[in-house]
């Protein structure tokens, strides 16, 4: 049983202010898929990812009057409403959030003080979040361009890129050393530009850029999608891989979350 200061936050909404969270049931860690082939002595079998999983929170609504509990019940239900995966912190793994989509649980007895539920959440990616990072990588004093990476968590995770163009850029290549892959250009791109390297999305998108009049950021516009050499493969890091990139991109942004098993 967890207490009254563990929180209970989907959506960026503290549901611990209306439910008493009594246990959690989820696996300890998530189901492995795999691929299975026969060959002349026997099968072959490879595992590709991890399958989703459903989180249970099994509580009680901090209410004893019917139309108390009805008040929490439509607040609670508001709060769970999305269509879409959103933010899940536990009180079991703190720091730590899923992606999740509450798919529904247990009705509420109108005439039951401080009656119980189950709230049902499935996360369709299992691996854990945790905390974001974002580094700016420049070209070595002596010339080099390879970098070490210090990522943190469990589990690789995918990063974001950003390269902002200088005048007669022509960035050629970002790779991951360490596991061979990498992204290379087809085009050259103007000193206005902006590249992104999204590699959850597996989109790279260029944008023109252009002095805000009011300060702060630049405007982006005219955003659009690029092609990439075939032998590109978006990829992802971990502790200690070497990222490398070629002589001619100056500098380039790099944010990635961490990720739990």
């Amino acid at each position: 049983m967890y207490t009254n200061g563990s929180q209970l936050i989907y959506n960026g909404f503290d549901l611990s202010k209306y439910i008493f969270v009594d246990s959690i049931t989820k696996y300890v860690s998530p189901k492995l898929k795999f691929q299975q082939a026969n060959i002349s002595i026997g099968s072959y079998v490879q595992g590709y990812g991890y399958e989703p999983f459903v989180i249970r929170v099994n509580a009680s609504i901090l209410a004893y009057k019917p139309h108390e509990i009805a008040q929490a019940r439509r607040i609670i239900a508001q709060a769970l409403m999305s269509c879409t995966p959103k933010k899940l912190l536990l009180p079991d793994d703190t720091g730590l959030y899923y992606k999740a989509l509450y798919i529904g649980g247990s009705e509420v007895g109108a005439f039951t003080q401080a009656p119980d539920i189950t709230l049902e959440f499935l996360v369709p990616d299992p691996i854990a979040y945790g905390g974001h990072h974002e580094e700016r990588v420049q070209t070595h004093k002596d010339g080099t361009t390879e970098d070490i990476m210090l990522v943190g968590g469990t589990y690789p995770t995918k990063p974001k890129i950003t390269i902002a163009c200088e005048p007669n850029y022509c960035p050629m290549e970002i790779a991951n050393k360490t596991t061979g892959k990498k992204i290379c250009f087809v085009e050259d791109f103007k000193s206005n530009q902006v590249v992104t390297i999204d590699c959850e999305l597996e989109r790279v998108s260029v944008s023109t850029v252009a002095p805000n009049p009011n300060g702060g950021e630049m405007l982006k516009a005219n955003t659009h999608d690029i092609p990439l050499f075939l032998e590109s493969d978006f990829f992802d890091i971990k502790d200690n891989d070497i990222l490398y990139h070629s002589p001619s991109i100056d500098a380039y942004t790099i944010e990635w979350d961490e990720r739990f098993l």
